[in-house]
């Protein structure tokens, strides 16, 4: 049995947005958008990211046959991601859908399988007015700035 592939991706003028196309002509987009409005106190010279996948052309109540290379994809393109060690990453589960536990356990496994041994996951889960918050803050360990962002990560969920 061999080892799928990860789908060839694209990025269009370095704006951190990768475009990659399924062997079921669905479309994704894996973008990192500015993270540092989450954190109080950060200072400016310290790059943080939103991370953000979306289903470009996909039709509402139609579910799309699972496809592992969509993962290996993604995995391929956080790993790119965390080649420059200042890099750092918010991932908070949208909760529009009450569905946010289970992209948590997809991010989480998808953390899981990239090169953990680089990168430091460091999660919180709390309620606002009965709406679950769960986030993610990942860091690589050779990040000079790892000890302030994680600080500043759990002092905003306090």
């Amino acid at each position: 049995m061999s080892i799928p592939l990860p789908y060839n991706f694209s990025s269009h003028n370095n704006d951190n947005k990768y475009i990659f196309k399924t062997d079921y002509s669905v479309a994704y987009s894996v973008e990192f958008t500015d993270g540092t409005h989450y954190f109080l106190n950060l200072p400016a010279h310290i790059p943080v990211y939103e991370f953000n996948i979306k289903a470009l052309n996909v039709v509402d109540g139609i579910g799309q046959p699972y496809d592992t290379r969509i993962e290996i994809t993604i995995i391929d393109i956080l790993s790119a991601f965390f080649e420059n060690h200042k890099n750092s990453l918010i991932y908070v589960c949208d909760n529009l859908d009450d569905r946010q536990q289970a992209r948590y356990r997809k991010f989480d496994g998808w953390f899981k399988k990239s090169r953990p041994a680089l990168i430091e996951k460091y999660d919180v889960d709390f309620y606002i007015h009965d709406i679950q918050i769960l986030a993610s803050l990942i860091v690589h360990v050779q990040n000079p700035d790892k000890n302030l962002l994680v600080r500043l990560f759990f002092d905003i969920y306090k």
